[in-house]
């Protein structure tokens, strides 16, 4: 049962120009999750804010709205230095990538 957890909940159908790009994108959005974590740390909002605005902008690209949604909400909690939204995002975050399955669109 414990196996049921870890399974996708959520997929997603992206272009077939991009679905080889997926595993390295989604990687960097994982380290981002890293990176704004040590920021918060050292109190860098304007690193949280440059994360959140780039992956405001690509997250559209790879057909990943969601991504893009929480970039731009990421980056406004850092421009208001709101660590509890940065911190609840970043798990909402973190969620999406560990609940998704990605999958080539069919055209047909």
């Amino acid at each position: 049962m414990a196996d049921d957890i870890k399974k996708p909940l959520l997929k997603v159908f992206v272009d077939k120009d991009v679905i080889n790009l997926m595993p390295e994108f989604l990687e960097n959005r994982v380290k981002d999750i890293s990176r704004i974590k040590r920021a918060l740390e050292r109190g860098d909002f304007n690193s949280i804010s440059s994360i959140g605005h780039n992956m405001k902008g690509s997250g559209g690209s790879y057909g990943l709205t969601m991504i893009s949604e929480l970039g731009k909400q990421i980056e406004v909690a850092a421009s208001q230095r709101d660590v509890e939204a940065i911190k609840w995002l970043t798990e909402k975050l973190s969620t999406y990538l560990n609940t998704i399955e990605i999958l080539e669109k069919n055209d047909s």
